[in-house]
């Protein structure tokens, strides 16, 4: 490219291309082996990274949700908090990932909440019905987010306790937080445009 300087010469520039290409046209095969392979190791990193936030947000969520509800009893029994922590274990370790993974892209794969590999453990690939799988998963999250609230309201109603309240408020606030973490997953999801749950559909076509 032909510039014209500041003392009035003309001078050959080489462009930002040319530079980038000549640099990189010095590296051995190996170097350029070791920096991809660095690359690729801090993007699992960070990837593992985020699953293991989503997988402690979604503890501390259910578990706000199973302690909130311990005060109602049943013959001195924890009923519904025992029920609703059965529900959550049969459906989402279970259930949704025999009907859901198994039908994935990430099926033996780390996803954002490592599901993927943990289907790969218990079933075979194709194994479950995926469209059973989506209204289950429907069925799965109304129960498991409005449950607590439900419950958590009718105890503070006869018995108003401070604790609870604060587990109440905590529980709902970190509802939305769940979904937006939800949606930043599915962005860069694989199956983003054919998942009927996903959050982040493009006009782009599928990955």
């Amino acid at each position: 490219m032909c510039t014209y300087n500041a003392i009035g010469c003309f001078a050959l520039i080489p462009s930002s291309d040319t530079i980038n290409r000549a640099f990189y046209s010095m590296k051995t095969q190996e170097e350029q082996k070791w920096t991809i392979t660095c690359m690729k190791m801090e993007w699992v990193n960070i990837h593992q990274a985020l699953s293991s936030v989503r997988i402690c947000s979604f503890m501390i969520y259910f578990g706000l949700g199973i302690a909130g509800m311990l005060s109602l009893k049943v013959l001195e029994v924890p009923i519904v908090s025992v029920l609703y922590a059965i529900f959550l274990i049969t459906m989402l370790i279970f259930v949704l990932r025999k009907h859901l993974c198994t039908n994935c892209y990430y099926y033996g794969k780390r996803c954002s909440t490592a599901w993927g590999k943990l289907a790969a453990l218990m079933f075979e690939k194709n194994s479950g019905n995926y469209e059973l799988g989506v209204k289950l998963a429907g069925v799965t999250w109304g129960v498991a987010i409005s449950l607590p609230v439900i419950v958590m309201i009718g105890i503070l109603i006869f018995n108003f306790d401070v604790h609870l309240l604060v587990s109440l408020v905590l529980f709902v606030v970190l509802t939305p937080l769940n979904l937006m973490m939800h949606r930043h997953s599915c962005a860069r999801c694989k199956m983003r445009n054919i998942c009927p749950a996903s959050m982040a559909r493009t006009n782009k076509g599928n990955d």
